[in-house]
């Protein structure tokens, strides 16, 4: 799994996860490299890894969140060459990150048209 970092944001904010991922033969991610997504959250407590409810398996359309050019704009302060994913959890109902002073961990399975998978990780905490 591929771990991007940790984002700490206001409970009932809506964080973003913004990353750039290489695909099996080493170029950038394009949405004719893929052929699923599934979110799975889970809160982390301790040593428990306890699943959010209505966040296990969530299919999320490819065109929503991958991008065939890579994106600079403000968002993005890594360095100068962008982003190619970008998901936005978006505040209303079942929304996850409601509670403050917790830790979760958003985790993307990317399934490829050549069978191969990507998993990129995301840690999230409230305050």
């Amino acid at each position: 799994m591929a771990l991007c970092g940790m984002t700490t944001i206001y409970a009932n904010s809506s964080p973003i996860v913004l990353a750039r991922i290489l695909n099996s033969s080493g170029g950038y991610l394009k949405q004719n490299d893929v052929s699923s997504i599934k979110l799975n959250i889970i809160q982390i407590r301790e040593r428990d890894r306890i699943p959010v409810p209505n966040w296990e398996n969530v299919s999320i359309p490819k065109a929503n969140v991958i991008f065939d050019e890579l994106q600079l704009d403000s968002l993005w302060t890594d360095d100068n060459f962008g982003y190619n994913f970008k998901y936005i959890f978006e505040y209303g109902s079942n929304f996850p990150f409601s509670e403050s002073d917790r830790l979760y961990l958003a985790t993307f399975q990317i399934v490829l048209t050549n069978n191969a998978s990507i998993v990129l990780g995301r840690r999230i905490r409230t305050i």
